[in-house]
C-alpha cells in the first residue's frame, strides 16, 4: 500500500507540475501581441507571415514543394480478444529552417521540437476501395516496408502534413540572434524563432495565439484536476498505511 501511495503522489506531483507549466504558458501567450517582423527582438514573440524555403524542399511521400513536412505510417495490428490498434512504424519531421516574411521583413524559423497545427495534405488507408496512391507505394518501397511490386499484405495508413510556400502561418517562440555561419549563408537574417532556453516552446500554426490559448486551457484544467486527485489518493493511502 505504501508503494502505491508513493507512486500516486509522484504521478500527482508530475501532473500538477505539468498543468501549472501549461497554465503559465497559457498566460505567457495570452499576454503577447502579434508583432510585425521588423519589430522582432529577443524574447518570446508571435509573428504572422508567409512561409518560404531557404532552398528547394519536397515532402517525402507526395513530393510536394514545401518548407516543412511531417509524415506518419501506421500498421493495423489485430488483437486476440482485445481492441485492435494502429502501430506507428515510421514517423519523421523535417528539421530544416525556413523563412517567414511579412510586409516589414523576414525571420528564420527553426522548427525542431515545435507544436504543430498545420494542414494534413494526405491521408490514405490501404483498405479503402480506392487503394493506396502510387506515391505511397513508391515511398513504402523506397523505405523497405514492402518488396518492390509486391503490394501491401497488411492494412497500412499514410498521413502527411506540410507547410507550403506562400502559406500564411503564425509562429510563436523565442527570438534569438542567428549565428555567424547562418548570417553569412542567409544575407538579411538577423533573428531566428525557436524553442529556446528561456521559453522551451515553439508553435507553428494556421491559427493565432487565441486558438493556442484556448487549446492549452482546455488541456491544462483536466491535467491539474488529475494531479490534485492523485495527490489526494496518495495522501489517503499513506494515512491508511500509518494507522
Amino acid at each position: 500500500m505504501i508503494i502505491g501511495a508513493i507512486l500516486a503522489l509522484l504521478a500527482g506531483a508530475a501532473l500538477l507540475g505539468y498543468g501549472v507549466h501549461a497554465m503559465w504558458l497559457n498566460a505567457k501567450i495570452r499576454s503577447l501581441e502579434t508583432v510585425p517582423i521588423q519589430s522582432v527582438g529577443g524574447g518570446a514573440v508571435e509573428i504572422q507571415g508567409k512561409a518560404f524555403p531557404l532552398e528547394a524542399h519536397f515532402s517525402p511521400i507526395q513530393q510536394r514543394p514545401c518548407v516543412y513536412w511531417h509524415y506518419r505510417v501506421e500498421l493495423y495490428t489485430p488483437s486476440m480478444g482485445g481492441d485492435p490498434a494502429w502501430r506507428i512504424v515510421d514517423e519523421r519531421r523535417s528539421a530544416d529552417p525556413f523563412w517567414v516574411q511579412d510586409e516589414t521583413g523576414k525571420v528564420l524559423v527553426d522548427p525542431r521540437g515545435a507544436d504543430l497545427e498545420i494542414p494534413m495534405r494526405l491521408f490514405v488507408d490501404s483498405n479503402t476501395k480506392e487503394g493506396v496512391h502510387r506515391e505511397c507505394v513508391a515511398f513504402a518501397e523506397s523505405r523497405g516496408m514492402i518488396p518492390r511490386g509486391a503490394g501491401f499484405d497488411r492494412r497500412t495508413r499514410f498521413a502527411e502534413w506540410t507547410v507550403e510556400p506562400d502559406d500564411r502561418i503564425f509562429v510563436f517562440g523565442a527570438a534569438g540572434r542567428v549565428d555567424d555561419a547562418t548570417a553569412r549563408s542567409n544575407p538579411g537574417a538577423r533573428w531566428v524563432l525557436r524553442s529556446g532556453a528561456l521559453l522551451r516552446y515553439l508553435s507553428i500554426s494556421e491559427k493565432s495565439r487565441r486558438y493556442i490559448v484556448r487549446v492549452a486551457r482546455r488541456h491544462a484544467w483536466p491535467i491539474l484536476a488529475g494531479g490534485v486527485g492523485l495527490l489526494l489518493v496518495g495522501a489517503a493511502l499513506l494515512l491508511r498505511a500509518w494507522k
